[in-house]
């Protein structure tokens, strides 16, 4: 329990002087947190499904798939 706590406040302290950095305003290299390595829990960004198109057209056609649509 003392090991989580411990591991929680270092996170929380982590986030926070990552905020005030230039990459902390644009949300980006987000500390890894120490409590999600220590109970083998996923980040939720690594649980997102992202999905990247090179063009419009690309986007279009996918949406029609997913919709039923034209």
């Amino acid at each position: 329990m003392d090991t989580l706590l411990l591991a929680g406040m270092s996170d929380r302290l982590s986030t926070l002087l990552w905020f005030k950095t230039e990459d902390g305003q644009k949300g980006k290299n987000r500390p890894a947190s120490i409590i999600d390595m220590l109970t083998n829990r996923k980040s939720a960004e690594t649980e997102r499904d992202t999905v990247i198109f090179n063009s419009g057209e690309d986007f279009i056609r996918a949406r029609n798939e997913l919709t039923g649509g034209e």
